[in-house]
């Protein structure tokens, strides 16, 4: 069974948008572009790209 889907809120398509400016910045570095940000309550707590462990 499976759940009906919802609509993203005009709040999670600005936060949606953040994370793929972040793997933007990611790929600009040669990176695997992979981004993400972590918001709770509208408040944004971290964001992040991909980096290289050295």
């Amino acid at each position: 069974m499976t759940s009906p889907a919802v609509a993203p809120s005009p709040l999670d398509l600005t936060w949606m948008a953040r994370a793929l400016e972040m793997a933007q910045a990611g790929g600009l570095r040669n990176e695997v572009p992979g981004g993400a940000v972590l918001v709770r309550d509208g408040t944004l707590l971290a964001e992040a790209h991909n980096a290289t462990v050295t």
